[in-house]
């Protein structure tokens, strides 16, 4: 964690190739992309490398460890209030896990969570299509896992464009 979290700092901090940066109440989206100082990601210290197998590699898996939505709820309402997104529905957006359940992603926690929109150039349905691309990759034993993790915190969308991905038929 301390490794991804360093490297998300660099990242957070250097200039933007993405362009227009939306200034909110505190955390700054850009382009559909969370803000690393406020969403910098968090992972699950019970998933490694060497456990991946019994992990998010088996069927299932997400749903033994995903929070309710009395959990989430309060949350989801504390996120979009931090972005500033106070007058939109809450259907506009979901609540997104940063780095995900299925690539060793923290289950509570804030630093991992956030408001991602449902629609819009960058969307919950593309960045589920690059979750499971990487899952699969990483299931597959042609990526390691922190690798997988660094890529969808830093830039999810550089993932989704670099390998011409479709957008996942249902957020998750």
């Amino acid at each position: 964690m301390v490794g991804l979290v360093a490297v998300l700092a660099r990242v957070c901090s250097a200039p933007s190739a993405l362009g227009s940066r939306t200034k909110t109440a505190g955390c700054v989206s850009q382009n559909g992309l969370p803000d690393l100082a406020c969403t910098p990601g968090a992972t699950d210290q019970r998933v490694t490398q060497a456990n991946i197998a019994t992990t998010i590699c088996r069927r299932g898996y997400t749903t033994t460890i995903r929070p309710s939505l009395t959990v989430t709820d309060p949350i989801k309402k504390d996120r979009i209030a931090a972005y500033g997104l106070l007058g939109q529905s809450q259907s506009a957006v979901v609540l997104d896990h940063l780095v995900p359940l299925e690539l060793g992603g923290a289950p509570q926690d804030m630093a991992n969570l956030w408001p991602e929109p449902s629609n819009g150039s960058a969307n919950a349905h593309m960045k589920d299509s690059v979750e499971h691309y990487l899952n699969s990759q990483v299931c597959s034993h042609n990526m390691q896992l922190g690798e997988a993790q660094h890529q969808i915190a830093a830039d999810w969308l550089a993932v989704y464009k670099s390998h011409g991905l479709a957008p996942a038929q249902s957020p998750e």
